[in-house]
C-alpha cells in the first residue's frame, strides 16, 4: 500500500512547528520534504532605529535557547564596530555561560529523543542538569535563558554568580552520565541508523553545525583561526563523526556536552567576579561584524550603527535553515515511526530559521 502521509506542523513529538511530508510504500518513507517556514517575525526590522540597551535586549530574546548565543554575536558585532576590547574576566566568562547553555541545549534534544523512543532513563536524565542550569542563570540575572547578561563591553551580573560557581560540583556526574546514555541510545540503534546525510550532501562553503560535524566536517568556530574571543587561548578540538546517521548526530551531542565541559574548566570553571559593570562607550558609528557557535551552528550578526548607538541595520544569519534544508533528503529509506527521532537528531530550532 503506498501513499501519502504528512507528520506537523503541531506535532507533540517535535515540540516545534515543523511539516513533514512524506511519500510511503507501506510503512516505509519513500520521498520526504521538509518545511519549517510557519512563523517569520521579521527580526531584523526590529533592530531598525534601536539603541544599543534596546537592540541588546532584543537580541537576547532571538531565540531562548540560543539567548547567549544570539547576545553574544550581537555584541561582537557592535564591539568590532566600535573597536571597543573586552577584558580577559568578563570574555571568560561569556565563554562559560555560552558552554552551559550549550549543553542545556544538547541536553534538550536528547531528552526529546529519549522520549519519542519511549526510554525514559535518557528521557528523564537530561532534565535535571537542564534544570540546575536554568536556576544557575535565573540566580545571576532573573532569567533561566541569561537574558542580558551579555552586554556590549563584557557581562552585566544583575544576581549572583555563586549558583553557576556552584555547576562545577554537577560536571564529573554529567560526563559520566553522558557516556551512559550514549550505552543506552547504541541500544536503540535499530531506530536510529536511517536518516543518513552522507558528507556529499552537506552545502559548500564550510557549514559549522553539529549535524554537519556528524557528517564528517570539522569546521567549529570554537577552534582554529576562526576561533573567537577566549577560545582563541584553549584547546578546543572539534567533535567530529563520520557516518552522518541520526545515532551520530545524537552520539556526537553527547560527546559535546563532555567537549564544553573542558572548556569551562580551562577558560576558568570556578568562575571569577566580573569588574563591576562594563563602561559604556561613545558611539560614533560604524560596521561590525560577530560570530559565535550557536547549540545548533554558526550563528552571524552584520550590524550598522548610526551616530549615539542607533542601530541602522542588523543582518543576522544561521546555520539551521542549511540543516533544515537536507533533511528531507536524508529521511527516505527510514520507517515512519522513526520519524521523530531523526528529525529531532538533526537539532533544529524554529526560533532561529524564523527570523
Amino acid at each position: 500500500m503506498s501513499g501519502r502521509l504528512p507528520l506537523g506542523p503541531f506535532d507533540s513529538g517535535l515540540r516545534q512547528p515543523f511539516l513533514i511530508e512524506c511519500d510511503l510504500e507501506g510503512a516505509r518513507v519513500t520521498a520526504a520534504s521538509f518545511s519549517s517556514g510557519f512563523g517569520r517575525r521579521g527580526v531584523e526590522h526590529a533592530f531598525e532605529g534601536a539603541g544599543l540597551v534596546e537592540a541588546t535586549r532584543l537580541a537576547a530574546r532571538i531565540c531562548a535557547p540560543s539567548s547567549i548565543a544570539h547576545s553574544l554575536a550581537f555584541c561582537c558585532a557592535v564591539e568590532d564596530a566600535e573597536g571597543v576590547d573586552v577584558e580577559d574576566g568578563p570574555a571568560a566568562l561569556r565563554a562559560v555561560l555560552a558552554e552551559y547553555e550549550r549543553i542545556a541545549a544538547h541536553l534538550g534534544v536528547l531528552s526529546n529523543v529519549g522520549r519519542s523512543l519511549e526510554d525514559d532513563i535518557v528521557c528523564r536524565g537530561p532534565g535535571r542538569y537542564i534544570s540546575r542550569v536554568c536556576r544557575a542563570f535565573t540566580a545571576a540575572s532573573g532569567s533561566p535563558f541569561a537574558f542580558g547578561m551579555i552586554v556590549p563591553g563584557g557581562v552585566r551580573v544583575e544576581g549572583s554568580l555563586e549558583a553557576i560557581d556552584g555547576l562545577s560540583d554537577m560536571r564529573r556526574a554529567l560526563a559520566r552520565d553522558s557516556s551512559f546514555w550514549e550505552v543506552k541510545l547504541k541500544a536503540s540503534r535499530a531506530r536510529l541508523l536511517g536518516a543518513r546525510l552522507p558528507g556529499g550532501a552537506v552545502p559548500g562553503e564550510a557549514p559549522s553545525a553539529p549535524a554537519f560535524r556528524a557528517s564528517g566536517t570539522d569546521v567549529d568556530l570554537r577552534s582554529g583561526e576562526s576561533a573567537y574571543g577566549c577560545y582563541s587561548k584553549v584547546d578546543c578540538e572539534p567533535v567530529v563523526r563520520q557516518d552522518g546517521t541520526a545515532l551520530d548526530r545524537l552520539l556526537l551531542l553527547t560527546a559535546e556536552i563532555r567537549a564544553s565541559l573542558g572548556i569551562i574548566e580551562e577558560v576558568g570553571g570556578g568562575v571569577e567576579p566580573v569588574p563591576g559593570e562594563p563602561e559604556e562607550f561613545p558611539s560614533e558609528g560604524g560596521n561590525g561584524v560577530g560570530v559565535c557557535e550557536s547549540p545548533t551552528g554558526a550563528v552571524e550578526h552584520r550590524v550598522s550603527l548610526g551616530p549615539g548607538g542607533t542601530v541602522i541595520h542588523n543582518r543576522i544569519v544561521t546555520q539551521v535553515e542549511a540543516v533544515a534544508g537536507t533533511v528531507g533528503d536524508a529521511l527516505s529509506g527510514i520507517m515512519y515511526e522513526d520519524l521523530v527521532p531523526s528529525v529531532l537528531s538533526f537539532h533544529l530550532c524554529a526560533a532561529c530559521i524564523n527570523l
